[in-house]
C-alpha cells in the first residue's frame, strides 16, 4: 500500500486539478443550457470543503 502513493503533494495537486477540471466542465455545461445559477449553486457546493 505504501508504493501506491509516493509523494502525497503530488495527489493533492493532481486532485485539485482534476477537481477545477471538473468545475469547468459542468459550469460551461450549466452557462451553455442558461442555467447560470444552478451552475453558481453546484461551484459553491463544491468549493465548501
Amino acid at each position: 500500500m505504501n508504493g501506491a502513493v509516493r509523494n502525497p503533494d503530488e495527489m493533492v495537486r493532481v486532485g485539485l486539478w482534476l477537481n477545477v477540471f471538473v468545475c469547468n466542465a459542468l459550469v460551461n455545461g450549466y452557462c451553455k443550457q442558461g442555467q447560470v445559477g444552478e451552475a453558481e449553486r453546484v461551484f459553491r457546493g463544491m468549493v465548501d470543503c
